[in-house]
């Protein structure tokens, strides 16, 4: 074996051996907050498994797309190792597809459909804000989980060592 295939090899071992130790996390990875201190996290579960206590019906975003999209994604990863790319911009790429890919999902739900209560809570922030202003509300969106679409902008990715 020469030295340069040995030197070759050992690298990859060892690059096998740092991906067992690296993780990529998708979601919301940060601390994002509501204006009333509400965790983003915490209403986007609500949203992907329902709160039938407060007559929310689930509209999942996460499991749907990881159900459809898994297996591009494998796909992606094994292609980077493949053409030579580390672990890092494996896992960097594909949560970046991830992420993308949950966004897309929360940007085509439609249904169920928003409550009649919800449209009118939203119709009269909308009013309540334009006021603030002496302005005219702009148009209230009756589309689920983007009224303030601080949701959907705050699904990304981390890579971050094992716990």
């Amino acid at each position: 074996m020469s030295a340069k295939f040995k030197a070759a090899l050992e690298a990859r071992i060892k690059a096998v051996k740092d991906a067992n130790k690296k993780v990529v996390k998708v979601g919301i990875v940060g601390h994002q907050r509501y204006d009333d201190d509400t965790p983003v996290a915490y209403i986007a579960a609500i949203h992907e498994y329902g709160s039938p206590n407060n007559n929310i019906p689930p509209r999942p975003f996460f499991r749907p797309t990881v159900a459809v999209q898994k297996k591009t994604w494998a796909r992606i990863g094994k292609q980077i190792l493949q053409n030579g790319g580390t672990v890092e911009d494996m896992l960097d790429s594909v949560g970046s597809r991830a992420a993308g890919d949950v966004f897309e999902t929360i940007s085509n739900i439609d249904s169920p459909p928003l409550a009649l209560s919800t449209k009118k809570a939203r119709n009269r922030k909308a009013h309540q804000q334009a006021a603030k202003y002496g302005k005219k509300p702009n148009a209230v969106s009756i589309k689920p989980l983007v009224d303030t679409k601080l949701l959907i902008h705050s699904i990304s990715h981390i890579v971050v060592d094992k716990e």
